[in-house]
C-alpha cells in the first residue's frame, strides 16, 4: 500500500472505470457522468496525472486482501559518497532479514537517512538538516546516493528497459540537486524526479509511511508521546485511511459542486425560454416591417401619380406656347427681308465714297513721308551735335576718376594688410589661449581627484582609527564591541534594578548568535546597528529610567549617541510566525538562522524586521536567480546573502564587498589590530602624499590661470584694432563701389593706366569736333525750311479729306442703322428658335419623363383597384411624400429595433428549440446519474467504515496476541475511538498489579517491547504491500530481557511473513533491515536467511584503540 507523500488527490473516474465530466459553455451546457462501473469511482490520481499503481488500487478499494504483490523493489545494495561522515560506503543487503549494526557514531542512522534522501524525501523528513545540502560531508562539495532495487519477481517494473535491477542516483550539491534512473547496465534511463516516483509507486514504497522506515528520531518521539490523537493520526496514516477519506470528502465536495452547478443550469434554462420568446416577438416585429414596406410602396405609387399629372399639365402648356412662337417668327421674317434692301443701296454709296477717300489718302502719304524724311534728317543732325557734346564732358570727367581711384586704391591695400597681420596674430594668441585653458581645466580635474582621494583617505583613515579603539576596547571585555560605556550602563542597570518593573535587555546583540558562523554577517547587515547596540524595555517609566542612566553616564549634551530604546511588552512565549512565513522550504529564514534563548529579543526582533519573511542564501547567483528572474516564494520581503548582499524581489541588487562583522567577534582581534594599524599606517602615507600633490596642482593652476588672463586681454586688444582696420576698409569699399556705379564712369581697375594714356589723344578729337558742330548748324537751318513749305502742301490735303470723309460717315450711319436694326430683328428670331428648340426638347424630356414614371408605377404592381383609387386622390405631391417619410422613418426605427432577417430569426429560433429540447433531456439524464453517483458514494462509505473496523480490528487482536505470548501476566488491548479519533494503548504487566497501564506509565524497557508488538500489529494489519520495512534502533531503551524478546518477535514475525512465498519462487514477500548499536554476535545466523553488516568503528573509537595500545606498550616497555 503506497500514497506519494504531500501530493494532491483528484476524485476522477477514468476513462475505463467511469468517468465524471463537468463542461461548460457559452451558448449551452454539456454536464455528463458516463454510465460504466459508476461503483468503481475511487481512483486517486496524484498531482502530476498519473494513476497509482494497480496494487494501491486493490488494497484501497478490496479491504487489503492482496500480501505478496511487493515481490520487486527490494533493497540489494546501497552506495554512499562524500555524504553525512561516510567518505564512501558500500551497504549490501539480504533478500530477507537484515542487521545493520555499529557502535554510536559510527553513521548507522545515516544508511537510513541515505535511503529517505535517495528516494526523493526532503531534508525536513529526515530531521537531520534543513536543507539536503547540509547532508554532504564536511570538506567536500558534492555528495551521490545510489539505490539498487531489484526487478526481479512478480510485477517488475519495465523489464524489457531495465533488465533485473533499477538503480536511482541522487546528487546533492550546497546549491542543487539531480537524478540519474539507470538500468542493469549502468545506462541511464531517466534523470527526473517525476520518473522516480513512477517507480516506487509501482513497488508500492511510501518513504513516508512509518510502517514501512521508522527512523531513530520517529521512534523516540512515538515513545516518549503517548497522546490517544497522535496514536490514532498514527493509525490512519500507517494505513493510509486518512487518504481514503480525504478522496471521500473531495468526491462529495464534487458531487455538491455538480448540484450547484445542475441548479444554475436551471437557471440558464429559464432564461434560455425567455430569449426564445425574444426571437419569437421579433419575428413578429418582422412581420409588421413588411406591411410597413407595402404601404410606403403605394404611397410611393401615389406620388408617382401625383407627379405624372403635374408633368401631363406642364407639356400642354408648353405645346400652346410653341405655336405662339411659330405665328411670330413668320411675321419676323416679312420685316427682316426689307431691311435687307435697304442695306445693298447704302453699302453702293458707300463703296463710291471709299473709292474717292483712297485716292486722296494715297496723295496724304506721300505728302506726309516727304515731311518725316524732312523731320529725320534734322533729328540726326541734332543728335550729332549732341554726341559731340557728351564725348567732351566724358573725356574730363575719366581724367578725374582716374585719379581720384587711384588714391584710395593704394589706400585700401595698405589697409588690408593691416587686417590680415592682426587676424594671424590674433589666431596665434587664440591657439595659445586654447592650450593655456587646457592645461587649466586638466590641472583642475587632477586637483579634484587629489582632494577626492585624500578626502577618502582622511574619512578610511577616520574609519580605522574608530575600529582599533574599538577592538582594543573589545579585546578586554566584549561587551565594548557595542560601545565603550556599555559595561557602565549594565552595571548601573543591575544596581537600579528595583526602578525597573522588568529588567531592560541590551545591548540586544549580546543576546543573538547565529546558527553557523557564516550567517553572523547577514544577521547583522539585516538587523543593523540600532536593533543589536539598542536596548528593550517594558513600558515607558523603565525608558525614562534607563535614560537617565544614559544621561548620568554618556551625557546629556550626547543624546545623539545614546542607544536606541525600544518599548515592548515583555511576553514569555515566542510569537507564532507560521501563517506570515516566506511560502518556501527550500531556503532559510532569517528567523530560522537566528538562535536566541531569550524570548522577549526574540519577539523584538520579529517586530522590529519580519525576519520570517527575509530568505537567506548561499550566494547572489541563487538569490537573483530566486527572487528576480523567478517568481519569489509568496510573502517574501526581501533576500540577504551571507557576504551581506541585499536583493529586493522583481526589483534590485544590492552587493555589498568587503563587509566585516563588528558584533560577532570570533577572530583573534590582536591579529584584527595588527591589521587595522596597518591599514591605517598606509593611508596616512597616502594622505601625506595626496597632500604633497595637491599643493603642486595648486601652483601650477596658479601660474597657468595668470597665462590665461594674459592671453585673453591680448586677445581682446588684437580684436579691436582689427575690428578698427575692418570699419576703415568697408568705408573705403563703399566709396569705391559708389565711384564705380556712376553712370558715365564704366572704367575698370585694370585699365586705369591705359585711359591715362588715351587723355591726350581725346582732347585733340575734341577739337576736330568743334568745327564739325559748326557745319551742322548750317545744314539743319536749311532743312528747316524746306520742312516748312512740305507743311503747307500737308493742310491743303488734309482739308479736301475731311470735307469728303464728313459724307462718307453719314452713309456709313445709315448703313451701320439698318444693320443694328436687321441684326436686332435676326438675333430675336434666332432666340425665338432656339426658345422654340428648347420648348420642343422639354416636351420631349416631358414626355421621356411621363413614360418613366409610368414604368415606375409598373414596378410598384399596383393593383387596378389601387390605381383607380390612386387617380381619384386629390392630395398634394408635398403631402404624399411627407406621408412618405414620416412613414420610411418609423419603418428605419423599426428596423433600427429589429434589424434582424426574419428567416434567419426563424433558423435561430429553430436552433434555440432543438438546444432547449437538448439541454432538458440532458439535465435529466445528469440528475438520474448524479443520483448513482450519490448511492455509489455512499456505497464506499460503507464500504470504508468496514475496511477502517477490519483494520482496527485485525491490529487490535495482533497486538493482544503478540502481548499475550509473553510470560509473567502480559496482555494488553487497543481502544479504538473513531468519533473523537483517538486510539489508547493500555498494558497490563506483573508489575501493574492486574491494573492496564497505558504507555506513558510503563517503564523505558516495557514502552519499547510495548512499541514492538504495536509495529508488528501493525504491519499485520496494513499487509506486507511494501517490498521492504526498516527499524532504526528500536531496542535502544531496553533491558536484556526485553532486548532478547523484542528480538525473537521480530525475526519470528519476519520469518512468518516470509514463509508466505508465491509460486513457490523462494522469495519473501518483505525484506527486513534491523538497525541496531548491540553487538549481535551471538546471534545464530542462518545461510540465505539472515545477514549482518558490521559497521566501520567511528574515528573516536578508532583514536582511542590507538591510544589504548600506545598506552598498553609504554607500560610493557
Amino acid at each position: 500500500m503506497s500514497i506519494a507523500s504531500g501530493r494532491k488527490r483528484k476524485c476522477v473516474v477514468g476513462p475505463k472505470d467511469g468517468e465524471v465530466i463537468v463542461k461548460a459553455k457559452s451558448d449551452r451546457l454539456s454536464l455528463s457522468i458516463s454510465q460504466p462501473a459508476l461503483e468503481n469511482s475511487f481512483t486517486d490520481i496524484a498531482e502530476n496525472g498519473e494513476n497509482f499503481s494497480p496494487g494501491t488500487r486493490n488494497n484501497l478499494l478490496n479491504g487489503y486482501a492482496s500480501s505478496n504483490l511487493a515481490l520487486c523493489g527490494k533493497l540489494e545494495k546501497l552506495v554512499l559518497k562524500n555524504f553525512m561522515n561516510h567518505r564512501h560506503l558500500e551497504v549490501p543487503f539480504g533478500d530477507k532479514i537484515n542487521f545493520v549494526v555499529g557502535k554510536n557514531g559510527s553513521g548507522k542512522s545515516a544508511i537510513v537517512t541515505a535511503l529517505l534522501v535517495g528516494l526523493g524525501a526532503r531534508a525536513s523528513l529526515t530531521q537531520r538538516s534543513g536543507s539536503v545540502g547540509g547532508l554532504i560531508r564536511k570538506g567536500e562539495s558534492a555528495a551521490t546516493i545510489a539505490i539498487h532495487l531489484s526487478n526481479v519477481g512478480k510485477n517488475p517494473f519495465q523489464p524489457e528497459v531495465f533488465g533485473n535491477r533499477i538503480i536511482l542516483e541522487r546528487r546533492i550539491t550546497h546549491s542543487s540537486n539531480s537524478y540519474k534512473i539507470k538500468d542493469s547496465r549502468e545506462k541511464v534511463v531517466g534523470n527526473s524526479a517525476h520518473f522516480m516516483h513512477r517507480i516506487l509507486e509501482h513497488f508500492d514504497i511510501c518513504i513516508d509511511n512509518p510502517t514501512t522506515i521508522l527512523t531513530q528520531d520517529n521512534s523516540r518521539e512515538f515513545l516518549a508521546t503517548a497522546e490517544p490523537s497522535k496514536m490514532y493520526s498514527f493509525f490512519k496514516q500507517a494505513t493510509r485511511l486518512d487518504v481514503i477519506e480525504q478522496d471521500l470528502e473531495f468526491v462529495r465536495s464534487n458531487i455538491e459542486q455538480s448540484e450547484k452547478h445542475l441548479e444554475r443550469r436551471r437557471t440558464f434554462l429559464s432564461s434560455f425560454e425567455e430569449d426564445i420568446k425574444k426571437v419569437q416577438s421579433r419575428i413578429k416585429a418582422c412581420d409588421t416591417k413588411v406591411e410597413m414596406e407595402e404601404k410606403v410602396k403605394r404611397l410611393q405609387g401615389e406620388a408617382v401619380i401625383v407627379d405624372k399629372k403635374d408633368l401631363e399639365a406642364k407639356k400642354f402648356q408648353l405645346e400652346r406656347r410653341i405655336e405662339a412662337k411659330q405665328r411670330e417668327i413668320h411675321v419676323k421674317d416679312d420685316q427682316i427681308k426689307a431691311f435687307v434692301s435697304e442695306v445693298d443701296t447704302l453699302t453702293a454709296e458707300e463703296n463710291a465714297a471709299a473709292e474717292n477717300i483712297a485716292r486722296l489718302q494715297q496723295q496724304q502719304k506721300s505728302v506726309c513721308a516727304e515731311k518725316s524724311e524732312k523731320e529725320t534728317r534734322i533729328r540726326e543732325k541734332n543728335r550729332e551735335a549732341l554726341q559731340i557734346k557728351a564725348d567732351q564732358i566724358k573725356l574730363k570727367n575719366q581724367q578725374d576718376f582716374v585719379e581720384q581711384r587711384a588714391k584710395l586704391t593704394e589706400r585700401l591695400k595698405g589697409l588690408e594688410h593691416q587686417i590680415e597681420e592682426g587676424k594671424v596674430k590674433g589666431i596665434t594668441t587664440e591657439l595659445s589661449a586654447r592650450q593655456t585653458n587646457q592645461k587649466v581645466d586638466e590641472t583642475m580635474e587632477a586637483l579634484r581627484r587629489v582632494r577626492l582621494n585624500h578626502s577618502r583617505f582622511e574619512a578610511d583613515a577616520k574609519q580605522l582609527d574608530s575600529r582599533i579603539r574599538q577592538l582594543l576596547a573589545s579585546k578586554g571585555n566584549a561587551l565594548k564591541a557595542f560601545g565603550q560605556y556599555v559595561p557602565e550602563v549594565l552595571a548601573a542597570i543591575e544596581q537600579s534594578q528595583h526602578l525597573f518593573s522588568e529588567t531592560p535587555r541590551g545591548p540586544l546583540g549580546r543576546y543573538i548568535a547565529a546558527s553557523e558562523p557564516k550567517y553572523e554577517l547577514a544577521i547583522e547587515l539585516c538587523l543593523g546597528q540600532g536593533i543589536m547596540k539598542g536596548f528593550l524595555c517594558n513600558n515607558r517609566r523603565d525608558v525614562e529610567v534607563l535614560r537617565r542612566i544614559f544621561d548620568r553616564i554618556i551625557g546629556v549634551n550626547n543624546r545623539k549617541f545614546h542607544p536606541q530604546i525600544t518599548v515592548q511588552k515583555f511576553v514569555s512565549e515566542v510569537y507564532d510566525t507560521t501563517r506570515f512565513k516566506s511560502l518556501t522550504s527550500d531556503f532559510p529564514t532569517l528567523l530560522d538562522v537566528i538562535r536566541c534563548d531569550d524570548s522577549v529579543v526574540t519577539n523584538c526582533i520579529i517586530d522590529q524586521t519580519s525576519p520570517e519573511n527575509i530568505l537567506v542564501f548561499e550566494s547572489l547567483q541563487i538569490a537573483r536567480r530566486t527572487l528576480i528572474i523567478n517568481e519569489a516564494p509568496g510573502q517574501t520581503s526581501k533576500g540577504v546573502c551571507v557576504d551581506g548582499s541585499e536583493i529586493l524581489p522583481r526589483k534590485a541588487v544590492y552587493p555589498k564587498s568587503n563587509a566585516e562583522c563588528r558584533f560577532f567577534q570570533r577572530d583573534d582581534i590582536s591579529g584584527k589590530i595588527k591589521v587595522t594599524e596597518e591599514n591605517l599606517a598606509a593611508c596616512n602615507a597616502e594622505i601625506k602624499s595626496s597632500a604633497v600633490e595637491m599643493r603642486n596642482l595648486e601652483s601650477k593652476l596658479q601660474t597657468n590661470r595668470s597665462a590665461q588672463l594674459s592671453l585673453m586681454k591680448e586677445k581682446a586688444s588684437i580684436e579691436h584694432n582689427v575690428s578698427v582696420l575692418e570699419s576703415q576698409a568697408s568705408s573705403l569699399k563703399r566709396e569705391l563701389k559708389e565711384m564705380v556705379t556712376d553712370e558715365t564712369v564704366h572704367i575698370y581697375e585694370d585699365e586705369i593706366g591705359k585711359e591715362t594714356e588715351k587723355l591726350d589723344s581725346l582732347q585733340q578729337d575734341l577739337a576736330q569736333s568743334a568745327e564739325k558742330l559748326e557745319k551742322l548748324k548750317s545744314v539743319i537751318a536749311e532743312l528747316r525750311v524746306e520742312l516748312g513749305q512740305v507743311v503747307v502742301k500737308v493742310q491743303e490735303v488734309n482739308s479736301e479729306f475731311r470735307d469728303l470723309r464728313g459724307g462718307f460717315e453719314k452713309v456709313v450711319e445709315r448703313k451701320v442703322e439698318k444693320q443694328e436694326m436687321l441684326k436686332f430683328y435676326s438675333g430675336k428670331v434666332q432666340l425665338w428658335q432656339r426658345e422654340l428648340g428648347d420648348d420642343r426638347a422639354a416636351s420631349d424630356q416631358l414626355q421621356n419623363q411621363i413614360e418613366a414614371l409610368e414604368h415606375k408605377l409598373n414596378r410598384y404592381n399596383l393593383s387596378a383597384e389601387d390605381l383607380a383609387r390612386l387617380m381619384r386622390s386629390r392630395r398634394s405631391k408635398d403631402e404624399v411624400l411627407k406621408h412618405v417619410k414620416d412613414l420610411k422613418e418609423a419603418l428605419a426605427q423599426k428596423k433600427k429595433e429589429t434589424p434582424d432577417n426574419k428567416e434567419d430569426l426563424e433558423r435561430d429560433l429553430a436552433v434555440k428549440n432543438e438546444n432547449y429540447r437538448h439541454i432538458v433531456v440532458e439535465i435529466e439524464r445528469t440528475e438520474e446519474l448524479l443520483l448513482s453517483l450519490q448511492d455509489a458514494v455512499k456505497f464506499r462509505e460503507k464500504k470504508f467504515v468496514s475496511l477502517r473496523d477490519s483494520a482496527a480490528s485485525t491490529m487490535a487482536n495482533g497486538f493482544a496476541h503478540r502481548l499475550s505470548l509473553r510470560e509473567n501476566g502480559y496482555s494488553g488491548q487497543l481502544l479504538f475511538n473513531h468519533e473523537e479519533k483517538s486510539l489508547d494503548i493500555l498494558v497490563r504487566t506483573s508489575r501493574t498489579n492486574g491494573a492496564l497501564k497505558n504507555n506513558s506509565q510503563l517503564s523505558g524497557g516495557e514502552r519499547s517491547f510495548t512499541t514492538v508488538c504495536f509495529i508488528t500489529a501493525m504491519w499485520s494489519a496494513v499487509s506486507a504491500s511494501s517490498p521492504f520495512k526498516i527499524l532504526d534502533e528500536f531496542d535502544v531503551f531496553m533491558d536484556m530481557i526485553n532486548r532478547k524478546l523484542s528480538m525473537d518477535y521480530l525475526l519470528e514475525f519476519a520469518a512468518h511473513e516470509g514463509s508466505s512465498d508465491d509460486c513457490n519462487t523462494g522469495q519473501m514477500a518483505s525484506q527486513f533491515i534491523f538497525l541496531t548499536p548491540l553487538d549481535l554476535s551471538n546471534l545464530e545466523v542462518e545461510q540465505n536467511s539472515r545477514k549482518i553488516f558490521r559497521m566501520p568503528d567511528p574515528e573516536r573509537v578508532k583514536r582511542q584503540s590507538r591510544l589504548d595500545q600506545h598506552f598498553l606498550s609504554s607500560g610493557t616497555q
